[in-house]
């Protein structure tokens, strides 16, 4: 019985090691540096507006006096 608590004492000792070495590994980014970097990147990149649709004919006929149903669970 003794082997048995020493050997999951053992076991958990090494998954909560390697757990931390995965937090190491996996560290995410100061929300800083992205939001610095992010910025320079919006700076640098010019943005093109589209061009607009010059002749739009709607897909449907709605009259002015008819209902038209609205989601509900938005």
């Amino acid at each position: 019985m003794r082997r048995l608590s020493v050997f999951l004492l053992l076991c958990v000792a090494a998954a909560n090691l390697y757990a931390l070495t995965l937090q190491e590994k996996e560290k995410t980014p100061d929300r800083e540096a992205v939001q610095a970097e992010h910025a320079a990147q919006k700076k640098t990149t010019p943005r093109r507006t589209p061009a607009p649709v010059k002749n739009y004919t709607p897909s449907e006929k709605i009259k002015a006096d008819s209902a038209v149903s609205f989601p509900v669970d938005i």
